[in-house]
Parts: structure tokens; sequence; C-alpha cells
């Protein structure tokens, strides 16, 4: 039996933390030959003769396109490091027959801590706090004032795994929780104690305004000016989802005309060249800017993700259908519901 080659684009091992990438099954498979494309940082798309000699493809950042594919004829399947997979020219890989498949399970557990941890962090003028003693140590430290979380009204806009394991968390600081996504069952909410509304709805009465949506035409753009002028004054809206979600331009002159209280954001319109983004331009002591890490910054959760892919890898060398594919139709026969990615799954 000749082994099967799976190529990942990038290798960010860390012996010194003890971390594989969750890639150790098939790293020790005597049978599976991985081959790591470089060590650099990149979102470049993947050259074609990287994988001419492939049967399966573990993606990290580097888009796949159509032309990345036209010496793939091997190739069986695309595995993306991640929840996301707007990265990966599908069309052209159904219309392969190569399934592709997301890796949602480790976010589910990383975005909702972090997203708590800026909720924190605002609602407790964290960053004001850590500037003031640096300049002033204790003198006029009382001038602030902070809120706690309890109480509040915390508002999640899409509720997929990510959003389901925040809501427990919320719940378990009292906060009220309430919910915008037309495709969640709202029975199922109530009996988490939780509230389904409209987005006009979420925007005016959340203290905390979460967005955890995928980057499609629908959600392309669904926060900007406009929605913004409908929050609070004293609300904090984080965005961990996907740049151009959310308008950055609109959202820096809504932090900086007070229209809102401030904001945390995770993902940029443009990234990673961030340099002339207008939020990070903006600099405010109520904005908490970090590059991307929410669900990636997380050894845990990476290692999580990891491990889906690689047990994909190992269930192809076996003859069976690979998990969590978001293109069933890639396949002429039917695909059994276990094995379609979670992400579609009814909510």
């Amino acid at each position: 039996m000749s082994k099967i080659v799976c190529v990942v684009d990038r290798d960010f091992r860390n012996p010194a933390e003890n971390f594989d990438m969750g890639l150790s099954s098939i790293l020790t498979d005597a049978d599976v030959d991985v081959r790591f494309y470089t060590t650099a940082v990149g979102s470049e798309p993947m050259p074609a003769d990287a994988l001419k000699d492939a049967d399966t493809f573990i993606s990290v950042l580097r888009r796949v396109t159509a032309d990345s594919l036209k010496e793939a004829k091997r190739l069986k399947w695309i595995g993306r490091f991640g929840a996301g997979f707007d990265n990966v020219d599908l069309a052209a890989c159904t219309e392969r027959g190569i399934f592709v498949s997301n890796a949602p399970q480790g976010v589910w557990i990383s975005v909702p801590e972090i997203t708590v941890g800026y909720m924190l962090s605002l609602t407790n003028k964290l960053k004001i706090y850590d500037a003031h003693i640096h300049a002033q140590g204790f003198a006029g430290a009382d001038a602030y004032n902070t809120h706690c979380l309890y109480g509040r009204t915390a508002g999640i806009v899409g509720f997929g795994g990510i959003s389901r394991n925040l809501a427990a968390i919320l719940k378990a600081f009292s906060m009220n929780v309430q919910v915008c996504d037309p495709f969640v069952d709202e029975k199922r909410l109530a009996e988490a104690g939780i509230k389904k509304v409209d987005l006009d709805t979420l925007l005016a009465s959340s203290d905390f305004v979460s967005l955890h949506v995928p980057l499609t035409p629908s959600t392309r753009g669904m926060i900007g000016a406009k929605e913004l002028a409908k929050m609070k004054k004293t609300a904090f809206l984080i965005n961990t989802s996907r740049g151009f979600v959310c308008d950055d331009a609109a959202l820096a002159e809504a932090i900086k005309n007070k229209t809102i209280a401030g904001a945390a954001v995770d993902v940029f319109g443009g990234e990673p060249d961030v340099a002339d983004n207008p939020l990070v331009r903006l600099g405010a002591d109520n904005l908490i800017l970090t590059p991307h890490v929410a669900g990636g910054g997380s050894i845990d959760a990476m290692t999580i993700t990891g491990q889906k892919l690689a047990e994909c890898v190992l269930r192809i060398k076996n003859g069976q259908l690979p998990v969590n594919i978001v293109n069933p139709q890639a396949s002429k026969s039917p695909v059994p519901p276990e094995c379609v990615t979670p992400s579609f799954v009814a909510k």
C-alpha cells in the first residue's frame, strides 16, 4: 500500500510548548506522508505544483484557487485549520469532486472565552487603569466608574457553536442573553433562558453586541453607521467573526463621536495589512484591538482543530468519508449527516 500524502501549508509546531498542531496521529502514522509546505506566514494562493502529489491538503492561511488545483489530480480533500473556509474556492473544489472540511470545534472554546475577556476588560476599564497607574500611580484613580456584567444584556448575532458556549458562560454571570439568528429554533432558545429578537431590537437593547457570523453576501457590511446609531451610547461592540462584517471606518467614527461606549475587534477588513485601518489609527482607550487571535491564538484550541483535521486524513486513508464537510454536493452519492459540518446543522 502506498502512503497517503498530506500537504500542510505551514508548519507552526512549537516543541517548547509541546505543541504539534494536533497532528500527532498522522505524524506518527507510517502510512501517512506529511509534507509541510513552509514555515512562513502567508495568505497567498497555493501554487499548483505544491499540490501535484497531494491526496489531502490542510490549509492554515493560504488560499486555494482554481489555479491551485490545476495539477492536483489525486486530491480528495482540503481541510481548513479553523472554522472559516472563505479562503477556499468551494465551487472549484466541488466541480472537481474534492471535499472541503472546516474544523470549528476548537474555536467553540477559545472564542467565547476571549469574548468574555473583552467584555470584562471594557466594562472594567482595564486598559484605562493600566495606563493610569503607569502615568500617575494610584493618584486620581477614583475618577473612573466601572460596571459589572451582572444583570446586563448581551446581544449575540449568529448562534452557532461559538455562540452557544458563549451564552452558557454569560448566563453564569447572571447576564440576560438575547440572540439574532433567523435560522435558530426559538423554542430551544427559550428552554435555555435565551430570547430571540430581530437585529434592530438587539442593537437597541443590548449592553454588549457580539458578532459571531461567517462572512457571506448577506453578512458583509451588516454592521455599519446606521446600525451603530441604533445602539445604546453605553453599549460595546465586539467583533470576532470576520473583517468586512462590520464597517471599520463607521465603527471608528462611532467610537470617536461617542455614539457607542467602545469596542473590541479581532478581525479587520483587508487584514493582515492594517496599518491604515481607521480603527488601528484611532488608538482610543475604550478600544481593544487584537490581531485575529481569538480563535487561533490558543494552543488548546488549535490542538483540537488539528485533531479534527487529522481524523479526516485517517478516515480518507481507511476509505471513509471525512467529517465536517462543507460541500457535500462534491459527492455524487448522498453524504451522511454525521459527516456534514456542524456549522450547517439546524440550530
